[in-house]
């Protein structure tokens, strides 16, 4: 059949005439759908596919068709390995970057969006141009940048995590273009050539490196970013669907005070955003997520906030890039320019669509901007410069995975760290402490050379008048914040005020300031507030009058007669007596000297 030979040697380094029978089972199988039945990107299920094929074949034999085979033979080749030769499919790849390239072979095959009917019209018509030889194919990859992400990752991981143990975890590393989509390296492990995994586009659980999600999801609800909950942990509710309904934090730890948005994303508070998703609504955030490039089917669920849901770091790198092009997502792409024979065959015409608005992607970028500089990775980044960026880090349950996700104006970059196989604890580690390091071992070297590009300003923060409720009940003050876009601390305080009833607040009515910023209520508890009675007695009555309803107490006045005329209109006697703790309001009795006839 035509395209056998060159698929022979492609695969197996020799002739159609010199394949032994699991070869040639083996391509028969692939005929069907040649990038699903791939033997370097899926070999288990190609293998399944060939014993298909040779099940047919002794079959045929048994009824005596030239075209089977003998079924102890069959039986036999069915326990045999695949057999791929050292070097399989290099004939058009480089052993330093296969992963890309299988990648690129299944983006043609697979014609997703129709993009490479120039090369066929079905799967098997563009297998057989891509394999038959004379096209000049111009990719996305940058081979030096490549060699970068092989070389981070190759560090021995004692570099990244000096008290491993016995983790031996493998690396996925993926940067795309930020104005394009264009992806520029692609690893897959520390060794594709020999491992086969494809670590790049399949899914792990990202933690908090999901939150952006989770961010521009809720400012596109109009959530200001000055909101404040509580960073207590843990933070139970009904509606978390975890086995107990709590969530804990786990890279951040919140004081247990109310923080706003702006410090839950440096800190990486889970708590914080676990509220946040319910009041927005957990349906609201997969929409904003696939529209932003994570290509997963995410459920509306709460736990997306910690990022329980599988993703890619492909998919992680073109949804940071959409942030970094200003909320403008592109489409990722591997190829530029196909020719054969000087004739071009195909050309990348550009898939970018705006997704977010300009100020919430400047907005995130400018909260994510504080995770390196103060924030979970910021001992990654001591000393980075001169170019701005911006990032998040990541830790899922148990420690499975780590990621950072990072962007500087020109490139943005995935980088996970995880087991290749059943997901184990990697111990004591985190984003910040083992994929933070990597991302800056690989982006120092990506970036040198090229300019130091600022991000746009964010947003200036929405401000309104704080309503005035000093003197309303606690519930009518909290409502009337909220109703104006604010939320409230209440502080209990002593005062003669009934019980309940709002005294003081901070800042006061009529104040301009940031929406969803935390009015503090100073609010009655109905008991007198303790203070202590000044030391009247020596004073005159006037001055004693004065400072002690100064004080805030009630005076009575009793007199005694006196022979001296240096006690008349003195204080000789006070009850309580000074220094006395008692409520404000009692009233103090104050005996005044009077000069007898």
């Amino acid at each position: 059949m035509y395209g056998i030979g060159t698929a022979a040697k492609f695969y197996f380094k020799k002739p159609a005439s010199e394949l032994t029978l699991s070869e040639g089972a083996t391509l028969a199988g692939m005929i069907r759908r040649p990038s699903f039945y791939d033997p370097l990107m899926h070999p288990i299920r190609t293998k399944i596919r060939r014993n298909d094929v040779l099940n047919r074949m002794i079959a045929l034999g048994e009824d005596g068709d030239p075209m089977g085979v003998k079924r102890s033979l069959g039986l036999h080749t069915k326990q045999q390995p695949l057999e791929l030769p050292d070097g399989a499919g290099e004939g058009i790849s480089q052993r330093n970057q296969p992963f890309f390239v299988r990648y690129m072979i299944s983006q043609i095959l697979n014609n997703a969006n129709g993009s490479f009917d120039s090369l066929g019209k079905s799967e098997k018509a563009r297998q057989r141009t891509l394999f038959e030889g004379g096209l000049k194919i111009i990719t996305t990859l940058n081979p030096k940048w490549q060699n970068y992400a092989q070389q981070a990752a190759d560090q021995p991981y004692a570099v990244y995590m000096p008290n491993h143990g016995s983790a031996h975890p493998d690396t996925s590393i993926v940067s795309v273009d930020t104005s394009d989509g264009a992806i520029r390296t692609m690893l897959s492990g520390k060794n594709f050539h020999e491992d086969k995994l494809d670590l790049a586009t399949t899914q792990h659980q990202p933690g908090s490196s999901f939150k952006p999600y989770i961010l521009a999801a809720a400012f596109e609800q109009g959530v200001p970013p000055s909101q404040s909950y509580s960073s207590s942990s843990p933070f139970c509710s009904p509606l978390w669907q975890d086995e107990d309904h709590c969530v804990d934090n786990a890279e951040g730890a919140g004081t247990g005070g109310k923080v706003d948005l702006w410090t839950a994303t440096q800190d990486s508070i889970n708590v914080v955003f676990a509220q946040l998703i319910l009041d927005i609504g957990p349906e609201t955030v997969p929409p904003v997520a696939n529209k932003m490039g994570i290509t997963t089917e995410l459920p509306p669920v709460a736990s997306l906030a910690t990022g329980s849901v599988g993703v890619s770091p492909l998919d992680m790198a073109v949804g940071y890039a959409t942030l970094a092009n200003g909320g403008i997502h592109c489409s990722p792409y591997t190829v530029e320019t196909i020719l054969r024979d000087n004739k071009q065959l195909y050309q990348h015409e550009a898939d970018c669509e705006r997704v977010l608005k300009p100020d919430i992607a400047h907005l995130i970028t400018a909260m994510l901007e504080r995770v390196p500089k103060y924030g979970t990775a910021a001992s990654a980044f001591s000393g980075w410069s001169p170019w701005p960026l911006a990032g998040k880090t990541g830790t899922a349950n148990l420690n499975t995975n780590v990621w950072f996700c990072g962007y500087t104006r020109q490139v943005a970059t995935a980088v996970w760290v995880g087991s290749n196989g059943t997901p184990y604890s990697l111990g004591s580690v985190f984003g910040g402490t083992v994929a933070a390091p990597i991302w800056r071992a690989y982006m120092y070297r990506v970036m040198l050379g090229q300019p130091a590009l600022g991000f746009p300003e964010p947003p200036p923060p929405p401000t309104s008048a704080v309503p005035d409720v000093v003197g309303m009940s606690s519930d009518d003050a909290i409502a009337a914040l909220q109703a104006a876009g604010f939320n409230a601390t209440v502080v209990e305080v002593d005062s003669l005020r009934p019980k309940g009833i709002v005294v003081d607040q901070l800042p006061a009515g009529g104040a301009q300031a940031d929406l969803g910023l935390s009015v503090t209520l100073d609010v009655s508890n109905g008991k007198a507030p303790e203070s202590v009675v000044p030391k009247v007695v020596g004073l005159s009555a006037g001055t004693a009058r004065a400072t002690l309803e100064d004080a805030g107490f009630v005076v009575k006045v009793t007199s005694k007669k006196v022979k001296d005329k240096k006690d008349d209109g003195i204080v000789l006697e006070q009850s309580p007596g000074g220094g006395d703790p008692a409520p404000k309001g009692t009233t103090v009795t104050i005996t005044v000297g009077v000069k007898g006839g």
